[in-house]
């Protein structure tokens, strides 16, 4: 087991690990108490345990050997009995790494991910150690974050984010314990800027446009669901018009979805393809995948004459997601042709509508318009007449069940029925 010597030449003592027994290595600890070389050892002892019988040391091992100073910590690494590469490794150095390993992510995804690194480290003032982030820091980026007063699902998904980043740091074995983990990350809110854009306005906007490829952009996103970026992948090998078919490459989830060929999709590539130059295989060679579709839009809605409403382009797909609610198709087709989940969908898509008030209600019949004007006119009337029109009403009859009115003054009660002693 761990013992430790005198060193009298340093004036300190000498720690040696016998967990690579029969040979020994040793520490040098400078000088120090006795009661601190007795939690060292009653640290120390365990590590060398589980390193001689090839386990795992427990979590709380861990946590506990985090709090030795750095310089003890690094020679207990360089000699098996800690895992992890370096404790002095950093937030950025050790994101940057990460997320360019990550295979699986997409580069929307890894910009985004690199995006809240840098936020961190701006909040932290500087390229912090992983192991100096505490769960206070954590509490105190999320507050950060909401002081910027940016919307709860981003600040909710720059936590998921950053959850994801110390949890691979863990599992590296640069950390014990990931300082994010109980940081709230989800919120409740819903598509609080959702706007129903009306077919009449977006036709408007798509007769005013010249530009026959922003036609179909802007048809696709309408009437086919489509996300911002997905009209600038479509070739055209993804339209089966023998079918009516399009096949959507979906970027985000990386994978394909079918949706049908909608008359007016249809009709907007119809058009693309007979002005398409020959031999071209991309639907839209206006702009490349990747570029920002956004701005030019906004300055296509002002031109033809029409208030630029919150989330120009996820409106519009959220838009359509409705409308195919509405036409009666069964869930499971429409967020498969829109390319969400039913969760999604219910949460951030589907929406009520004024039409929904109008349906549910129907179109008034007779009986029922007179009722309304006649409440319509009392209404007016008791909002205009003055306390002095009932004070001096001519109606002086004293009504028939008037007994139970009584001088509130009065000890006796109006009505012995109701006070009946049995």
């Amino acid at each position: 087991m761990a013992r430790f010597s005198k060193e009298k030449k340093r004036n300190g003592h000498r720690l040696w690990l016998h967990h690579k027994s029969p040979k020994r290595v040793s520490v040098y600890v400078a000088k120090s108490s006795a009661r601190e070389r007795r939690l060292i050892l009653r640290l120390v002892e365990p590590l060398e345990i589980s390193a001689r019988h090839g386990i795992e040391p427990s979590l709380e091992l861990l946590h506990q050997v985090d709090q030795l100073g750095e310089f003890l910590k690094d020679k207990l690494r360089q000699h098996g009995l800690l895992k992890g590469q370096s404790s002095c490794m950093t937030v950025g150095k050790f994101g940057t790494v990460w997320v360019k390993g990550r295979k699986d992510l997409g580069a929307k995804r890894k910009q985004d991910y690199s995006a809240t690194i840098t936020m961190l480290k701006a909040f932290l003032e500087g390229d912090t150690a992983l192991r100096a982030v505490t769960p206070g820091d954590a509490s105190a980026f999320r507050a950060h974050l909401e002081a910027q007063e940016l919307a709860l699902d981003t600040i909710g998904w720059r936590i998921k984010m950053a959850k994801c980043l110390f949890a691979a740091a863990v599992d590296f074995g640069h950390i014990v314990i990931n300082p994010f983990e109980k940081v709230r990350a989800g919120s409740k809110s819903t598509n609080d800027r959702f706007v129903d854009v009306e077919p009449q306005i977006i036709d408007a906007i798509i007769e005013d446009v010249s530009c026959l490829e922003w036609k179909a952009i802007i048809t696709l996103w309408r009437y086919g669901g489509l996300r911002a970026q997905e009209p600038l992948h479509l070739k055209w090998n993804d339209v089966d018009w023998a079918n009516r078919r399009l096949t959507v490459q979906d970027v985000k989830r990386k994978r394909q979805r079918t949706i049908p060929l909608w008359p007016k999709v249809e009709e907007a590539l119809s058009v693309l393809f007979a002005s398409a130059e020959e031999g071209a295989t991309r639907i839209i060679t206006k702009y490349k995948p990747g570029q920002k579709l956004g701005t030019q839009f906004v300055r296509i809605i002002r031109q033809a004459g029409f208030e630029v409403w919150g989330k120009p382009i996820q409106n519009l797909r959220a838009s359509c997601q409705n409308d195919l609610e509405k036409a009666g198709h069964r869930i499971t087709a429409v967020c498969n042709w829109i390319g969400n989940s039913p969760t999604v969908a219910s949460k951030h898509y589907l929406q009520v509508t004024d039409e929904d008030f109008e349906q549910a209600l129907g179109a008034p019949n007779r009986g029922q318009q007179s009722v309304r004007q006649s409440v319509q006119y009392r209404t007016e009337r008791s909002r205009t007449g003055s306390l002095k029109d009932f004070t001096n009403s001519q109606c002086t009859t004293i009504p028939d069940n008037a007994g139970g009115c009584v001088d509130p003054t009065t000890t006796e009660y109006p009505l012995k029925d109701s006070n009946l002693c049995f």
